[in-house]
């Protein structure tokens, strides 16, 4: 296996560009590797800067049923003892059904502990049976010994020649793939270089990007939670939110560095999915009205309150907030765990939503990092 946004750019481009502008030299936080006995025996560093590096990792076990991957048995060793998830493929050559079958069954055996599987089918060895069934059958019985997810890797060429209906029987695609903007084809799973170069390995090795599927499909929700909240700690933004967005800010999707003007306004979230990408677990698609701003990282907006609903907040932030007149002079200072009463909600004089505080003539802020709804 081997410039800036501009505020005035049009939604179709815009719409045009969430759906095929990638660049893969920043999307590296999120890029998997797929290991063989050509990269070598790793060593426990790199294995724990690999966990830092990537998502998870994918181990060649074997090449056919009868050559048995030489590095195998001690790189998951390491990936175990560090905490890193694995998944794991065949190289196959298989020659009929039956021999699928076989393949199948010897690397579930030899790696049992693996998050998921795959049949790396991008070598035409089928003799008898036809390629599609012979495909088919080793899915078939690769799911009759795990629940876990059951990918299929090749190229599309070589999937339409051979394998055109027995990829719709697994769990995913796994696409290779060497350009720029993704796929069009359905997949979970892009190989998009095979010369990728990970820091943690000090090596230019294949190198793949999630789609369609999150982390947890991959290695389970208790790994993924573990993995997004330690390195990527950043999200939970809901929907319907009205959010800031952060000056300087890259957005995720397309990758541009967000128009100045754009951090002065409110802007509202009309989409969210997650990621795993420089310190956020989750990315919101923000509008500015009816234009479409593009997918933007958790990290980089504030949420605020806006609902008529809220009569009541809590101040959470250790250093406590300021009440404000209406002409926007500091006036009282407000501690951590007070409770104060809203009787209205408005925009302060730099457009950010705020609180009118009942009983006063004063007003302070909506921001959900610094307090917090209570009843």
């Amino acid at each position: 296996m081997k410039n800036k946004i501009k505020y005035v750019v049009g939604v179709m481009a815009l719409a045009m560009a969430f759906l095929f502008t990638l660049n893969t030299n920043v999307f590296a936080a999120q890029s998997v590797p797929d290991l063989s006995e050509w990269q070598g025996n790793l060593t426990a560093g790199q294995v724990k800067k690999l966990k830092s590096e990537s998502p998870f990792v994918i181990l060649r076990v074997q090449y056919g049923s009868n050559y048995y991957d030489r590095t195998f048995d001690h790189n998951v060793a390491l990936l175990k003892k560090y905490k890193v998830p694995y998944g794991v493929y065949s190289f196959s050559q298989y020659l009929n059904p039956n021999d699928a079958k076989q393949e199948a069954k010897d690397l579930y055996k030899r790696a049992p502990q693996a998050k998921f599987y795959v049949n790396d089918y991008e070598e035409q060895t089928v003799t008898s049976g036809g390629t599609n069934a012979t495909t088919k059958a080793w899915y078939t019985q690769m799911n009759k010994l795990t629940s876990r997810p059951i990918l299929f890797y090749s190229y599309v060429g070589f999937m339409q020649t051979y394998a055109s209906t027995a990829v719709s029987s697994y769990d995913g695609y796994w696409i290779a793939a060497y350009q720029s903007y993704r796929p069009a084809r359905q997949h979970v799973l892009w190989q998009y270089s095979s010369n990728h170069y990970f820091t943690s390995i000090g090596q230019s090795i294949d190198a793949s990007l999630l789609n369609d599927k999150p982390l947890s499909w991959f290695i389970g929700s208790g790994a993924a939670a573990e993995n997004s909240i330690s390195k990527y700690p950043n999200g939970g933004r809901k929907v319907g939110e009205k959010v800031r967005i952060s000056k300087r800010s890259i957005l995720y999707s397309p990758r541009t560095r967000i128009d100045d003007s754009l951090t002065k306004v409110n802007l509202k979230i009309k989409q969210v999915k997650s990621v795993r990408f420089s310190k956020s677990n989750q990315a919101a698609l923000v509008y500015n009205g009816n234009t479409p701003i593009g997918w933007a990282l958790a990290q980089d907006l504030t949420a605020y309150y806006s609902s008529s609903k809220v009569k009541k907040v809590k101040v959470i932030t250790n250093g406590g907030i300021n009440t404000y007149s209406k002409t926007g002079k500091r006036l009282n200072h407000v501690k951590k765990g007070s409770v104060l009463k809203v009787s209205g909600y408005r925009t302060n004089g730099s457009g950010a939503p705020v609180f009118v505080h009942a009983g006063h003539t004063t007003h302070f802020t909506a921001n959900k990092n610094l307090v917090k709804m209570v009843k």
